[in-house]
């Protein structure tokens, strides 16, 4: 504030102007550094302002008191407003303007690629796998062996084989046949079977009419060594005809009857049924009855003979009349013969 109180600056009977009104520079005066024409021409007038009242100032010492405290108030305004318009004015003198700075070459625009739709991807085919090898048959194994059955009728398991490779993978589409080691087969019978993707040939009808033990059967496959089975037997069926084998011939009362009589069961394929118990008895002269053992049982050849029979008088046309204790078994008689 210098040496003199505050209302000196603005003179006796002036009071200090309110805070709101001590604002800074105008706006045309705040950009030092490039200050526009009509700032300048503002600083050049404030300068001349200055320098006025610094004059002013010089002639109001030569004629007035120094004492007059506004002669002094004068002095200091007018120095001070000289020293402020000239520092602005230097500073806002305008900076020399920058050497120009060779043009930069202009760098070649890079071309941009024409951009193409993006394709799917194409997936590549997956190769199909090459076929595997077929299995080469190399043996013949008999899956379910054949069990003793009834004549006429089916193995219950059906037997079955497998064909199979060196290595024992099963190998498919081979034809099988079966064989029989003696007789034949009845004439339904399917003694062929293809091999199935398990390698498996299966004889469900294998029929066998002819009672037998010890039978065998044989698989075999072309190109491959026979499969030989497990022994079986052949089991006649139940008993079905009664036939007289041996007739009576002429005789004499109270002796055996000649011949002697003798009959046959048999199954419906002529197989002989033995353990069949069979009775004689006289169907003529039907007033009669004979004499001696009348019941016979068959033996293992099917046979019942009857050699101790007699008849108690005599007749012309004496006829047996034999009858089996099985079901469905007729009773047959013998043929008419001469008793003495």
């Amino acid at each position: 504030m210098g040496p003199y109180p505050e209302r000196w600056k603005y003179g006796p009977t002036k009071a200090a102007p309110p805070p709101a009104l001590r604002t800074p520079l105008s706006k045309p005066f705040r950009n030092f550094r490039n200050p526009s024409p009509r700032s300048r021409k503002g600083l050049v007038g404030l300068i001349t302002i200055a320098d006025n009242i610094s004059m002013n100032s010089l002639l109001a010492k030569s004629r007035h008191n120094q004492k007059n405290p506004a002669n002094r108030l004068l002095q200091h305004m007018g120095g001070s407003l000289l020293a402020i318009a000239t520092l602005v004015l230097v500073a806002c003198k305008p900076s020399p303007a920058p050497a120009p700075q060779p043009a930069a070459a202009a760098s070649p625009t890079p071309k941009i690629a024409e951009s193409k739709p993006a394709l799917a991807p194409t997936l590549a085919p997956t190769p199909e796998p090459a076929p595997e090898a077929l299995p080469v048959p190399a043996r013949v194994e008999i899956a379910a062996q054949p069990l003793q059955t009834i004549a006429g009728r089916a193995f219950d398991p059906a037997p079955s084989v497998r064909v199979l490779s060196a290595e024992g993978r099963p190998v498919a589409g081979v034809e099988v046949t079966v064989a029989l080691d003696r007789g034949t087969f009845a004439a339904t019978s399917q003694t062929t079977a293809v091999t199935d993707a398990n390698g498996s040939a299966l004889f469900p009808v294998l029929l066998i009419e002819k009672a037998a033990n010890l039978h065998t059967l044989s698989f075999t496959a072309p190109g491959l060594p026979a499969a030989i089975s497990a022994q079986f037997n052949i089991r006649f069926a139940p008993p079905r005809y009664l036939a007289v084998s041996t007739q009576p011939a002429a005789s004499r009362v109270s002796k055996p009857v000649a011949g002697p009589p003798a009959v046959l069961i048999t199954d419906s394929f002529g197989n002989p049924v033995p353990r069949v118990p069979v009775t004689v008895s006289l169907a003529e002269p039907s007033s009669d009855a004979l004499r001696g053992t009348t019941r016979i049982t068959t033996d293992e050849s099917g046979l019942a003979v009857f050699d101790k029979i007699q008849l108690p008088r005599a007749s012309k046309k004496a006829i047996l009349l034999f009858d089996a204790a099985a079901a469905g078994v007729p009773n047959t008689p013998s043929a008419p013969f001469r008793v003495r």
